[in-house]
């Protein structure tokens, strides 16, 4: 699997889920349908422990900061 970004921050929602935010240099210049195509609908998780989960996404968040940033957010379901 190919790394889509480094996450910043992560927390649950009760009725949504766990939200994952990150950022990718690499994709600032893609479209949504671009960026979400490379994504499709599992993400590998690895933490600091090198422990690996995947899980399913539910939805993709992607936003465009003042500095043409593309910050983006994944809402997961195990």
């Amino acid at each position: 699997m190919k790394k889509i970004m480094d996450v910043s921050l992560a927390f649950e929602l009760k009725d949504e889920g766990t939200i994952i935010v990150g950022t990718n240099k690499e994709l600032d210049h893609l479209t949504y349908p671009e960026i979400k195509k490379i994504i499709g609908n599992k993400i590998l998780i690895k933490n600091t422990d090198q422990n690996e989960t995947v899980l399913n996404i539910s939805s993709i968040q992607i936003s465009t900061s003042m500095l043409k940033v593309k910050i983006l957010a994944y809402v997961l379901v195990s």
